[in-house]
């Protein structure tokens, strides 16, 4: 979790990259081991995001639970950018 904080956090920090709309997928969130979406976010340390670029959203790859509420994420706010 420390090397995906790092490399995105280099990301986020790029000029071109600042109004982005951030989508992750937090998989396996079927599975009783799996850590809660806010864990995640603050293992992440993407407390300081505004929740309008930010969504991560629980996801089952082998069901597809979650997939398209992640998908509708990004469709309605790229829909909403001038």
């Amino acid at each position: 979790m420390k090397e995906a904080r790092e490399e995105l956090h280099i990301l986020i920090d790029q000029e071109e990259l600042q109004d982005a709309f951030i989508l992750i997928m937090a998989n396996k969130q079927d599975l009783p081991t799996a850590m809660p979406i806010n864990e995640i976010e603050n293992e992440l340390g993407l407390f300081f995001l505004d929740e309008l670029l930010l969504y991560i959203q629980g996801t089952c790859a082998n069901t597809g639970d979650g997939l398209a509420e992640g998908l509708n994420f990004l469709i309605k706010n790229i829909s909403q950018v001038d």
